[in-house]
């Protein structure tokens, strides 16, 4: 009705985010064909974006899911580095 709070949807975007990761992953690593790679690894790059701004809103914002924002922080920079290298091989 409009009165919650809208800092709330950034926990459930991050989540979203996160769980959609895998499965672009996967396809990323199963296709034969360069163009389509390059897709699904477009696909990757802008969820580990949005992933992060997300993790930047959800710091801004009055909400108790900050208590684990360290720990998300520290590990999506650790997948980027990751992500790069993997990149990379592909």
């Amino acid at each position: 009705d409009g009165t919650e709070d809208a800092d709330i949807y950034f926990s459930g975007d991050i989540i979203q985010q996160s769980e959609s990761l895998a499965p672009e992953i996967e396809k990323a690593q199963a296709e034969r064909f360069s163009d389509k790679k390059h897709k699904h690894l477009d696909s990757i790059e802008r969820l580990t974006h949005r992933l992060h701004l997300n993790c930047n809103r959800l710091q801004h914002c009055n909400s108790n899911g900050k208590d684990f924002l360290p720990i998300l922080q520290s590990e999506l920079k650790k997948f980027k580095r990751l992500q790069r290298s993997w990149m990379m091989t592909l």
